[in-house]
């Protein structure tokens, strides 16, 4: 790449989306060299009359493909390329390049055209199209494939295809992005109104009709999706666009992880799983193995939110002041305290010295965060803390929990949505489902994005829990289906709903 410095543009304005230099150019083709900046991006593209022609990448760059039809347009791949890698060009490309890392590049672009009565006036790649995707509408240009044209540079301006929503929102994001550099870095910028508009519009809930309008043909009734290639990019374009808000709004991830996604847990998970499934676990476990409940203290381990634990005082008869949560989460906590007795704190530091109760309990699946290596520890700890004829309950997932998992889920009045990437890992013979998690809410005026980063469950075998909770606990130890409420085998690997709670007795 060094014999191509002589053309580099690395000081381009900050409203052009990329450097661009013409090396040479005859009625048959043409070379450029473009530069690439951290954070430079072209629009979407094609290249006019161009029948053959390729790109080489002298940095690691990001590249997009779309399709387009007579009414629509959708993205088909997106990923990153290494440096050496060549780009085939033809006349039907339609694409996307940019630089999303630190280190600036340099590429070089051969168009050529066989047909030279075909060649417009002004070259080769002359009468391209810009694809404004998030306005659905092309830009006909004969010069860069630059976000946000003004009038002077576009030859003419055309109703477009409608996009997907993984499209219109990475398009807009970008438009926006570009727009922003050029106001942050002039005191008087011409399109200034433009961009404080733009901005307005990208985080404003009305994305929701389309969002929702592409996930009801993508996603099956279980929430899963049916084409994973689709469900990559989805993801990938609504990790720009709260990255981007991250950075016009100067936000910084909060040391707490569930810290945000908090405030949307209950509609999310809480309430859904209280209503599918918990509600009839918990009933049976206190209609099977409590009596005189008044009387009985009640210790939750990862209580969350207490929305759990709220049912259990309104509909099982324990007492308010016989019931305490804590959680590992400070945010969590915050808000389980307007429900019940809580305090952040963690199952490795339970002390039977200072307390012990007659029910110790964990709901959705609390003990696969611990670490494979103080799993048993935890268990121990909890059994160290119930008293003599006292017992716990709580529920787990199976090692083959991902049959069920599911990619989406969504709050009761679909305004709450989540978006989830599982993934079965292994690490020194212990598995594990590590899932990527992204919550967005469009209940108010501006939607509001939480990339809750990647989260990691052991998933010990069934017949390992068993065995140590038998271990620890001494007294009878039964395993149930957490929908169908029937007792699980001693020999099985699995069960019908990949969910299953334990009732774990301590001798008198």
């Amino acid at each position: 790449s060094e014999e191509l410095l002589p053309w580099a543009n690395y000081d381009h304005p900050v409203e052009d989306s990329y450097g661009r230099n013409l090396i040479y150019e005859n009625e048959h083709f043409e070379v450029m060299v473009m530069s690439w900046n951290p954070g430079d991006m072209s629009a979407i593209h094609d290249h006019g009359k161009t029948q053959w022609g390729c790109v080489q990448i002298y940095g690691q760059a990001e590249h997009a493909t779309f399709k387009v039809d007579e009414e629509a347009i959708y993205t088909l791949s997106r990923e990153t390329l290494q440096s050496g890698q060549i780009i085939h060009v033809n006349h039907s490309l339609v694409h996307q390049m940019g630089n999303s890392g630190h280190n600036r590049f340099l590429s070089l672009h051969v168009y050529g055209i066989n047909q030279v009565e075909n060649v417009p006036q002004h070259g080769v790649t002359a009468d391209s199209n810009l694809y404004y995707a998030y306005e659905s509408s092309i830009a006909k240009v004969s010069g860069g494939a630059f976000f946000a044209l003004d009038k002077e540079g576009i030859d003419a301006k055309l109703n477009g295809p409608k996009a997907d929503f993984p499209t219109h929102i990475r398009d807009y994001t970008e438009t926006v992005k570009r727009l922003h550099m050029a106001y942050m870095a002039k005191d008087s910028y011409s399109m200034s109104e433009d961009y404080l508009l733009l901005k307005e519009g990208l985080y404003h809930s009305y994305h929701l009709e389309l969002l929702k309008e592409n996930l009801e043909l993508q996603i099956d009734k279980n929430g899963h999706a049916k084409d994973s290639v689709w469900w990559k990019i989805l993801y990938k374009e609504i990790q720009a666009w709260s990255m981007l808000k991250d950075q016009i709004d100067g936000e910084e991830n909060s040391q707490d992880s569930f810290h945000d996604y908090a405030a949307m847990y209950d509609a999310l998970i809480g309430n859904p799983c209280l209503e599918d499934f918990m509600a009839n676990y918990i009933s049976m476990v206190f209609k099977q193995f409590v009596e005189d409940a008044e009387t009985k203290t009640f210790l939750s381990l990862g209580c969350g939110t207490g929305l759990i634990e709220e049912y259990i005082l309104e509909n099982h008869g324990i007492s308010k002041k016989n019931l305490f949560g804590f959680d590992l989460s400070n945010a969590m906590v915050d808000i389980a305290k307007k429900r019940i007795q809580a305090e952040q704190g963690d199952v490795l530091d339970l002390d039977p010295s200072i307390a012990q109760w007659d029910i110790a309990f964990t709901g959705l699946n609390v003990l696969h965060y611990v670490d494979h290596e103080l799993f048993e520890e935890s268990i121990q700890r909890t059994a160290s803390i119930v008293r003599p004829g006292g017992f716990f309950f709580g529920d787990f997932i199976t090692p083959d929990h991902i049959r069920w998992y599911p990619n989406f889920m969504t709050s009761s009045d679909s305004t709450i949505l989540s978006l989830r990437s599982p993934e079965l890992k292994e690490s020194e013979g212990r598995m594990y489902m590590k899932s990527h998690i992204i919550n967005l809410d469009f209940s108010k005026e501006k939607v509001f994005i939480n990339d809750a980063g990647s989260h990691l469950r052991h998933l010990p075998a069934m017949h390992r829990v068993r065995a140590l909770f038998e271990k620890y606990f001494t007294g009878s130890v039964h395993l149930y289906d957490a929908y169908s409420l029937r007792e699980i085998a001693p020999h099985a690997d699995s069960c019908a709903s990949t969910r299953y709670f334990v009732v774990a007795k301590k001798k008198v």
